[in-house]
């Protein structure tokens, strides 16, 4: 039987705060682990939308290729079609925005303007 003194429930106690300042200290290394992480991964993708027109697997011609970078990376203007390139590296995905901007070029909702001053 564990007698019930106050000294040991006073020890208890400060050992249990700092159990929990460890805890939360530990938290918040995490936290700027992953922020760190995340700016990395996005530092990293900004860099391969500027170098896909360079890749081997880049499908037109570096020349066509213009550079938007939102909300989708570039356009390729060829001979007989445009097309819209939107670069993904990693475990990344379409934005809702890209989802729509995608969904209207396949209906062909694309259209032409022209603007005179």
């Amino acid at each position: 039987m564990i007698p019930n003194s106050p000294i040991l429930i006073i020890l208890l106690s400060v050992a249990v705060f700092f159990l929990t300042m460890l805890a939360v200290e530990q938290r918040k290394r995490i936290k700027k682990l992953e922020s760190e992480l995340l700016s990395r991964s996005i530092v990293s993708g900004k860099v391969a939308e500027q170098l896909v027109p360079f890749l081997r697997e880049f499908r037109g011609s570096l020349r066509d290729f213009r550079f938007i970078g939102s909300p989708i990376d570039g356009i390729i203007f060829g001979d007989d079609e445009i097309t819209f390139v939107e670069v993904k590296t990693g475990n990344s995905s379409l934005t809702e925005k890209q989802k729509r901007i995608k969904k209207l070029v396949h209906e062909k909702r694309v259209s032409w303007t022209e603007v005179t001053s």
